[in-house]
């Protein structure tokens, strides 16, 4: 399968804004919620599975597209926070959330090796089944979000054409978070 996914953000307001559009992707295993890691003195939010901050002008619109390569990125992300989750490092100095969010990282991209995530890449990643889209400002706003999703089934049997009957994955149920993540609703 081939996905990209086409956005198109509108500033409604008389001001700019600055809003921050993120993907988490699900597969038909798990669904990725990164929520924040509360420390002694600050609280972050972990990466989620892309992240793009854009800033709209007054009564502006701002397109953009996660292209096909994106998207295998963003499998291939997921498959590695389930690997590190599943076989973490031997290293009891390691830091799995940090290792989860640096794979998540729009910089660190799996076709450059890196020395710290790329031994947690699988051999095999299961194909993207759905993602969850949200929006963050860092005020009160009044935006709107339309999102065009291409798929091409590149095999011919993947996809179920539209007025047929298949079996259709639903929601997985397993939530994927950082170790000791507090996921927020």
């Amino acid at each position: 399968m081939r996905l990209e996914v086409r956005y198109t953000l509108s500033n409604l307001d008389t001001v700019p804004r600055t809003v921050l559009l993120m993907v988490d992707p699900w597969n038909e295993f798990v669904r990725y919620k990164p929520g924040v890691t509360i420390g002694d003195e600050v609280t972050l939010p972990n990466q989620s599975g892309i992240e793009r901050r854009v800033r709209i002008p007054p009564h502006a619109r701002i397109l953009g597209t996660l292209t096909p390569d994106d998207m295998t990125e963003l499998a291939i992300d997921l498959a590695t926070a389930q690997n590190l989750l599943k076989h973490p490092p031997t290293d009891p100095n390691a830091n799995v959330v940090g290792l989860i969010n640096r794979a998540f990282n729009p910089q660190n991209r799996s076709t450059v090796f890196d020395p710290l995530v790329s031994p947690f890449i699988p051999q095999a990643v299961d194909g993207l089944t759905g993602f969850d889209l949200g929006l963050r400002t860092e005020e009160q706003a009044t935006l709107a979000v339309e999102i065009t999703v291409d798929v091409t089934d590149l095999a011919g049997n993947r996809a179920i054409p539209s007025g047929q009957a298949g079996t259709q994955y639903p929601i997985p149920g397993r939530v994927l978070s950082p170790p000791g993540a507090h996921l927020l609703n």
